[in-house]
């Protein structure tokens, strides 16, 4: 198989739908870091953690739904993140999302998806992504975060 051929791009997803397969930590991360504009994001799960039906029940775009996914709860959608507990249901996801023509972001296994999600980092009008290319969640995290301390640091300073 060749090699990644990653290209760094932003997403336009403005009425897009979206779906989550999951609802503990890791979904919620996701679903928090949607733009607003999405016309819904769909979160499939048998169960869900409290965090994410309370943060879920404020938000009239977010519809959770507790119970397995099906192959048509994918319809319509742009991107599917596969945040499940179970690798066998992400595959099975990952499977029939790109038999809908989305994008996969298989949380457990970055490697394995269309997609990832790159560390952010905002101030103003300014983002900066850094992606470590599926190789290390943790050191693009303490990146961003450096980078945080370094730009409050600059501005405490002037």
């Amino acid at each position: 198989m060749p090699a990644r051929a990653a290209y760094p791009a932003l997403l336009d997803l403005r009425g897009a739908r979206v779906l989550v397969l999951g609802a503990g930590r890791v979904a919620l991360q996701k679903l928090k870091g949607l733009p607003p504009g999405l016309e819904r994001a769909l979160v499939v799960a048998p169960q869900a953690r409290p965090a994410l039906r309370r943060w879920a029940l404020t938000r009239p775009w977010v519809r959770l739904v507790l119970r397995r996914l099906k192959p048509s709860d994918l319809k319509g959608c742009r991107i599917v993140y596969c945040c499940a507990d179970d690798p066998q249901a992400n595959a099975q996801a990952a499977v029939w999302a790109r038999a809908q023509g989305a994008w996969v972001c298989q949380a457990g296994d970055p490697a394995q998806g269309d997609l990832q999600v790159p560390a952010q980092f905002k101030a103003g009008g300014l983002t900066l992504t850094l992606s470590t290319g599926a190789g290390s969640v943790s050191m693009g995290r303490a990146a961003t975060e450096r980078v945080w301390v370094s730009s409050a640091e600059n501005r405490a300073s002037r």
